[in-house]
């Protein structure tokens, strides 16, 4: 009889509440680091932009509104800023403004296609399929998976492994 393993595996949920604490932690010194350069460069715009992307992924719309329109006071035509406000609009469900300031954003960035597919989307036209490796396609997901996190610039790949933890929960609760 094999005996049980000393370090058994953690659950997928326990692997998800790693990774949010994880991104909660990196995204707090990420905060503060923005918060400082903004204090010693209030003229740059993309700043603001990055300090109020901040905000609005922790749920703080207001001050994520109110770095985007410090932004744009700085840069009027920022596209990062305009995309920022956009979607803050679509949040609120204002569908007319959001159209209009991200298609504002469009004409800043004429190359920007991940906003020209979320403008069609608004406007109910067709899109391309999901890319394969997205949530949706999400494979098993273990704790050699989670990226070794030391710095804000790991919140992306973080937020896509809990992205795969979470569509991997929900695949098992069907």
């Amino acid at each position: 009889m094999t005996p049980p393993d000393p370090n058994p595996a953690p659950s997928t949920a326990a692997l998800l509440q790693l990774v949010e604490e994880c991104i909660d932690r990196l995204e707090a010194e990420g905060s503060q680091v923005i918060e400082d350069l903004c204090a010693r460069h209030p003229e740059h715009a993309d700043g603001y932009d990055c300090l109020a992307r901040i905000y609005s992924d922790k749920g703080d719309l207001n001050d994520a509104r109110a770095g985007w329109e410090r932004a744009l006071a700085i840069v009027p035509e920022h596209p990062g800023a305009l995309k920022g406000i956009g979607f803050l609009f679509f949040r609120q469900g204002d569908t007319n403004r959001a159209l209009e300031t991200l298609e504002h954003a469009l004409a800043a960035s004429p190359g920007d296609e991940p906003l020209r597919r979320a403008l069609a989307v608004l406007k109910g036209e067709p899109t391309r399929p999901q890319a394969k490796g997205s949530p949706a396609d999400a494979s098993r997901v273990t704790q050699q998976d989670i990226p070794a996190a030391k710095t804000p610039a790991d919140v992306p790949q973080l937020r896509a492994t809990a992205a795969s933890i979470r569509a991997q929960l929900e695949a098992d609760k069907i």
